[in-house]
């Protein structure tokens, strides 16, 4: 099985003669989110502009797309979905905790030792699930997006079997992957932190196009 160029992924954009141009680009759109344009323009914009880079890559293509395009109305079904999965989790997960004290304190009442249990096992859920989140979820994410880029429909995203085949064909290349895009972006955005912080916002840039390096790189054959 082929192996991701880890080395491409992160460096391919350097190579581009509208680095720096898209990089200051893109950094004013992120800065105009707190001066004029509306977040809800900006944010979409910025993801579909990385399906765009996501897509070129996949198809071998490593430019980058010209800034002018209409990203918005590509990156917002994905933007929709992502905001509507996140209050359907946050809303399950706060009636578990309010049921949970709920019930908690009805057994209070019958007596302390039920109480004590029950507590202790809500807290230990609620630390499996938060820890399962945090260890599963980046790496369905990146899925995600390689497998939207590749069918440009969101109800694929909901086909558990596309993200099989992705997992089949790169296995631990996703993994591996997803550290090196976090260890990178993290010293990128640390710098622009120091950069007197308005150096965060071509941080911020730079780890898209990385973040599209690993992703795109991914095998999608067969993902409908």
């Amino acid at each position: 099985m082929e192996t991701m160029d880890y080395s491409k992924a992160l460096t391919w954009y350097t190579k581009d003669a509208k680095f720096w141009p898209t990089v200051l680009t893109l950094s004013l759109y992120i800065l105009s989110c707190f001066l004029f344009l509306p977040i809800f323009y900006v944010v979409p914009y910025m993801t579909g502009y990385l399906l765009a880079l996501i897509r070129n890559i996949q198809k071998g293509d490593y430019t980058l797309p010209d800034v002018t395009g209409n990203y918005w109305k590509d990156g917002l079904p994905l933007i929709l979905l992502t905001f509507a999965l996140s209050m359907i989790v946050g809303l399950l997960f706060s009636i578990v905790m309010f049921g949970g004290a709920i019930l908690g304190g009805i057994l209070a009442e019958v007596s302390s030792s039920y109480q004590l249990v029950f507590s202790l096992g809500i807290q230990l859920l609620s630390l499996l699930v938060q820890t399962l989140t945090s260890l599963v979820l980046p790496f369905v994410y990146f899925m995600a997006y390689a497998i939207y880029a590749k069918t440009n429909t969101i109800s694929s995203l909901f086909e558990i079997e596309n993200y099989k085949k992705v997992w089949q064909q790169n296995t631990w290349s996703i993994v591996v992957g997803y550290f090196i895009f976090m260890a990178v972006s993290s010293a990128l955005s640390f710098a622009g932190f120091v950069a007197c912080c308005i150096g965060i916002l071509p941080a911020a840039v730079v780890s898209q196009f990385i973040m599209a390096g690993v992703v795109g790189q991914y095998k999608v054959e067969n993902v409908s």
